[in-house]
């Protein structure tokens, strides 16, 4: 099987590894065509989506699917959530668009995303505080991609 990732990023490389092993995964860098911090979940998931088409326009060869992953924030009950969409597009053009649950920020990290700071400056700095297995969560996103 030949999946092609629309992203550069090697954590998101190793974690669609992780999900299909045997696969032989082409990633290309590519842009979302959309807000670099999404703030809402339609703006996510056509990010993603967007991720896996533009990876398609960009290959130009025979694949079994394309994948975009993309993560964003979503507000519920006045805290910022990230919540991370990923989307499969087959090569007939069918596609699959699944989300995670939504991680709740810290609110700290909340309140400077409504001050229009950036979400990954903002948990990096707070990780210095504190490190626990939430925020490591919120940075690399892994268990919330699979």
């Amino acid at each position: 099987m030949k999946i092609i990732l629309g992203s550069g990023s090697e954590s998101k490389l190793n974690i669609l590894h992780e999900f299909f092993p045997k696969a032989e995964i082409v990633s290309l860098s590519v842009n979302s065509d959309v807000t670099e911090q999404p703030l809402d979940r339609t703006t996510t998931i056509k990010g993603s989506i967007n991720r896996a088409k533009n990876a398609i326009t960009s290959y130009k060869k025979e694949f079994d699917y394309a994948v975009g992953m993309e993560a964003g924030l979503e507000i519920k009950k006045d805290i910022y959530n990230l919540v991370c969409v990923i989307s499969f597009i087959d090569k007939n053009g069918n596609i699959k668009t699944t989300t995670s649950e939504l991680i709740p920020l810290p609110k700290e990290v909340s309140d400077a995303v409504s001050n229009g700071e950036e979400f990954g400056v903002v948990i990096r700095e707070y990780q210095k505080k504190d490190d626990s297995e939430l925020v490591r969560e919120l940075i690399s996103r892994h268990d919330s991609f699979l």
